[in-house]
């Protein structure tokens, strides 16, 4: 039985992951958290611990009777890395980035929007409490391809039906009060039907208000521009407005293609010193 919301037991933020569990291994006890809740899948578990292992990225693995193929990305955290997560995860009440990434993925499946089904996330912390390691496994969506690499051979009417259909699915995921903060074409695949799905939205939040929504369509009109020609921006930029019919006011659309390309040019310009660092 549940126990009701109390000052030690309050009500689970919206995007929370699943409750944990702790489990004792070889090389230091892991938090895990479960989609079925209960002991995890084998496969899973064993390609999590080898990415905790090694340097962020991601693998394919097959897992469960019927060969089902989820990814499994995570890695090593910086001493950086782990001191920005502690301080958000106690200032701020977010988890580690992939438990975070499951609460968010869990959240936007439950409020009705295409998101990569979690099955897995697991967090490692050291002696002090700080977070070490980590790791998340997704489901495979069946037939997706990578929407950049769909929209580089793509015809423009298909960059045209592309373009809609983000600008559908960001005006959705925005009333349903969802801020993603990475909607760009890589955490987006597109399925045989032509529908989208939502990936890596461990930044996202549900507290966010109306006023960072252009983040979101500013990022995706930066990191497509190169692929998409003007009336395929315009085209985004409408069908968000045409899906804007719920509870949530979303901008018109001379204020927000105005405040877009304002945005779109603030991230172009931090993209552009944050290249200078690295060179």
């Amino acid at each position: 039985m549940t126990p009701p919301p109390s000052p030690k037991n309050p009500v689970p933020k919206p995007g929370s992951p699943p409750p944990g569990v702790r489990f004792a291994l070889p090389t230091g006890a892991i938090w895990l958290s479960s989609l079925s809740g209960g002991e995890p899948e084998p496969e899973l578990l064993a390609a999590g611990l080898k990415r905790c292992g090694q340097r962020d990225a991601g693998d394919w693995v097959a897992w469960g009777a019927s060969s089902e193929r989820a990814w499994v990305k995570g890695g090593r955290l910086s001493w950086k890395s782990a001191l920005r997560h502690s301080t958000s995860r106690a200032f701020l009440g977010r988890s580690i980035p992939r438990l975070q990434e499951m609460g968010n993925l869990l959240e936007l499946i439950e409020r009705g929007l295409p998101a990569a089904e979690p099955l897995l996330a697991g967090v490692q912390h050291n002696r002090w409490g700080q977070p070490t390691m980590q790791f998340l496994a997704t489901r495979e969506v069946p037939g997706s391809v990578d929407l950049e690499a769909y929209l580089k051979g793509a015809t423009s009417e298909q960059r045209v039906e592309v373009a809609a259909s983000a600008g559908h699915l960001a005006s959705r995921m925005h009333q349903a009060g969802f801020v993603h903060h990475n909607y760009y074409l890589r955490n987006l695949v597109r399925q045989p039907d032509g529908a989208l799905t939502i990936l890596d939205p461990w930044r996202g939040d549900f507290s966010q208000t109306a006023s960072h929504y252009l983040t979101d369509l500013a990022g995706f009109v930066a990191d497509a521009g190169p692929l998409l020609a003007e009336p395929d921006v315009e085209r985004f930029l409408e069908a968000y407005g045409q899906e804007s019919s719920g509870s949530v006011a979303l901008p018109g659309h001379a204020v927000m293609r105005k405040a877009t390309d304002l945005e779109r040019r603030r991230i172009e310009k931090r993209n552009r010193r944050r290249r200078n660092r690295r060179s």
